[in-house]
């Protein structure tokens, strides 16, 4: 594959995106709350809200990349995030009141999630279903790398500028919008049907689907531990200090972006659903090694399996709704996909947070328990997929890639 292709083109986009709203938004709570006083209870429950409006912001932007175009979307999804979040730096560096700030993170992020799905989608319509799972997989290195690189950036900008440091993010999608513009054409797409979200909510009534996107629900609430249960419990139980939970992410982010790649590779050369489950069971297995070590080795081990378990999981999922999405509609199918998977985090971070607060006090590894079972029930699932995918679309023979639109014309 050639490195100026267009989906290397958005590979290190990717990269650039995340590293950009790394660098900043994870600070935006600290702002809210030390800088401007906004309780932490109110600056949670907006973020919280602001994931949720981000799963249905993944649903839109797939259905509208069928019906416009993937370019199109992408351009749209990164002129408006850069509009809004430059909007934020200067409603910031004036102390604009709180509604103004949430209104604006609320647009660019809702605006934002349009890109992930368009960007899929068109990867998925350049790629052959064996080819997807390498080429996903090279998406996640970028995203990865850019969200190991941002904070440390956006630490130290954060320090002298809270307003300098949105703009310099607002600038990154700047950046990432003319490359798009000049550099990726566009893709299938362009289907002529008015984008419904009633529409794409019907597609669950195809039941291998509606067991797939069943399925991400499950393991996106194991795989959103890592967020917000690991610090918890690591801090509160263990009383590891702030740079030992800091270590544990940094394995994590090590073994995605040097492992994903080789990882990918190595799927190819078996089902896709077989290795989601092994994926899921590395999953139970690390969480499992977490919740029952009093030592930071064993805890760093644990992070270590599961994150294997992620580069098997994540791409998978992505590759195996591309593969059954029928032709024109790939873009609604995975936009789904990511709703359901952004729905499944949300439950899991709700799930996580009350099990540290209400369940851990009297059995500390009661929340690992409950997650492993999950973890259990998901590994059964993808294992049983293999039952209802055709042989090409779970990597087992390809199949050639449909003709571009303009090439049927021509033709």
């Amino acid at each position: 594959m050639n490195i100026f292709s267009g989906i290397w083109v958005l590979v290190y986009c990717n990269a650039l995106i995340s590293s950009g709203y790394a660098l900043s938004m994870p600070f935006f709570a600290v702002y809210l709350s030390v800088e401007r006083g906004l309780p932490m209870s109110l600056t949670g429950a907006f973020l919280s809200i602001s994931m949720l409006s981000g799963a249905l912001a993944n649903g839109l932007g797939g259905e509208l990349s069928d019906t416009l175009g993937r370019r199109k979307v992408m351009l749209f999804a990164l002129v408006s995030r850069c509009i809004f979040t430059a909007l934020m730096a200067l409603a910031i560096h004036d102390r604009a009141a709180y509604a103004w700030l949430l209104a604006l993170h609320m647009a660019g992020g809702f605006f934002g999630m349009f890109f992930g799905p368009a960007a899929q989608a068109w990867i998925a319509d350049h790629s052959g279903p064996r080819e997807r799972l390498e080429h996903f997989g090279l998406l996640r290195i970028g995203g990865n790398l850019g969200w190991a690189l941002g904070p440390m950036i956006g630490g130290l900008v954060a320090s002298k500028s809270y307003a300098l440091m949105f703009a310099i993010t607002s600038m990154v999608y700047g950046v990432c919008s003319l490359v798009v513009f000049f550099c990726v054409e566009e893709s299938s797409g362009r289907t002529g049907r008015r984008a419904r979200l009633s529409d794409m909510l019907m597609e669950l009534k195809v039941p291998r689907f509606a067991r797939l996107c069943t399925l991400g629900f499950i393991i996106s609430t194991v795989m959103s531990q890592l967020v917000v249960g690991l610090s918890l419990y690591c801090m509160k139980y263990l009383h590891y200090s702030q740079h030992q939970v800091g270590m544990l992410f940094s394995v994590n982010g090590f073994v995605v972006v040097f492992f994903q790649y080789s990882v990918s590779r190595l799927m190819k050369r078996t089902r896709i659903s077989g290795a989601m489950a092994v994926g899921a069971l590395l999953y139970a297995l690390g969480y499992g090694i977490v919740g029952f070590s009093n030592i930071f080795l064993w805890t760093a081990t644990g992070i270590l399996l599961l994150s294997f378990g992620e580069t098997a999981v994540s791409p998978g999922l992505t590759t195996l709704g591309s593969n059954i999405a029928p032709q024109g509609r790939k873009g609604r199918y995975l936009g789904m996909q990511a709703l359901v998977q952004q729905t499944g985090s949300s439950f899991g971070i709700f799930l996580g947070g009350n099990g540290m607060e209400m369940l851990a006090p009297s059995w500390q590894q009661g929340p690992w328990v409950l997650i492993v079972l999950i973890a259990l029930c998901a590994a059964l699932g993808f294992y049983g997929m293999k039952k209802h995918l055709l042989p090409e679309e779970d990597g087992i023979k390809d199949f050639p890639l449909p003709l571009h639109p303009d090439k049927e014309a021509e033709i």
